[in-house]
């Protein structure tokens, strides 16, 4: 039965994508043109699953190796809690503070030693001779692989079927909160609700979501890097991110495979009253005279042509 990975996200997360169906999301992909064009060049294996008989067979039976029953049962969603910025004289760096949650349908005691390999896989990769340490905190079993300079960490969390990844510490704890009840979940939350019916979430491979404070976030990020190093860069670039940032709710978005690509919906939720101010003047030209439009190339999928009625609205 398919969990509602929603249910982990905090409701005052920035970002939330998911994938309900791991197996199916590597077979559309391997099968889009994009792929197979770009797989060899790239040094990419052209086929993305293992044994396809057992990966069928995995999810009702558990025979097979854990990772095929890992990647045949699996959900993830990955969500964004904030950022965190460090400065170094004029330089300014901003981490994202990111939270991987798997739901396995599969016991602890056959999937955290596999998972826990891979992660220290990862540690070692990445930090060179990463450090490992546990701890208990509120009753839950933490393990945190650090770099050398203690500056970069890997922390996971198991709760009875699911693991909880992330590059910070309080959001894998606030992900379990969420699930547990102790903090609100992004599930209850209107908006999300909303946009997932709006993009037909339920039949995507693929569904993403940004909150109010995730635009601005992504809004106050687009204009901090066009603003350039004034005094003023930081002031005005708030202010674009709230004034843009109030007149949107959310945004959803969803993508499926289709004849070998891919099809993608996407939906933006305007806050209360911004719909009726700008729908006298976001009407549809009647008539259009193709011949008027020599600039437009043969071959042109689709074009669309914006008039201002109204600049002022």
């Amino acid at each position: 039965v398919r969990t509602d990975m929603a249910s982990y996200a905090p409701a005052d997360c920035l970002a939330f994508v998911e994938a309900n169906d791991l197996s199916e999301l590597a077979q559309g992909i391997e099968a889009t043109q994009a792929w197979k064009a770009l797989a060899g060049p790239v040094g990419a294996r052209a086929t993305l699953l293992p044994n396809r008989w057992f990966i069928r067979l995995a999810p009702w039976t558990g025979i097979g190796s854990t990772d095929a029953i890992l990647l045949a049962r699996s959900q993830v969603a990955l969500v964004f809690t904030g950022a965190e910025a460090n400065q170094d004289g004029s330089n300014l760096t901003v981490k994202p503070l990111a939270t991987l949650i798997i739901e396995t349908h599969t016991t602890q005691r056959r999937m955290r030693p596999t998972l826990e390999q891979h992660i220290d896989d990862l540690a070692r990769r990445v930090y060179g001779q990463p450090v490992l340490s546990r701890k208990l905190i509120n009753g839950v079993d933490l393990s945190e692989w650090s770099s050398a300079d203690g500056a970069h960490h890997i922390v996971a969390a198991f709760a009875d079927t699911v693991a909880i990844i992330g590059n910070d510490e309080p959001s894998v704890l606030h992900c379990l909160e969420a699930r547990r009840g102790q903090r609100a979940a992004l599930s209850g939350e209107k908006p999300l609700n909303d946009l997932r019916q709006r993009v037909d979430a339920p039949t995507a491979n693929v569904f993403g979501f940004i909150s109010k404070p995730g635009v601005k976030s992504l809004l106050l990020a687009y204009a901090l890097t066009r603003a350039g190093s004034s005094s003023d860069a930081v002031t005005v670039s708030r202010i674009l991110s709230e004034t843009i940032g109030n007149l949107v709710d959310g945004l959803g978005w969803s993508s499926r495979f289709i004849d070998a690509m891919v099809e993608e919906r996407c939906s933006i939720a305007l806050s209360q009253g911004v719909a009726d101010k700008l729908r006298g003047s976001f009407v549809p030209e009647d008539k259009l005279a193709l011949s008027n439009l020599p600039f437009v190339p043969p071959d042109a999928h689709s074009l669309s042509l914006y008039h201002f009625r109204d600049v002022e609205g």
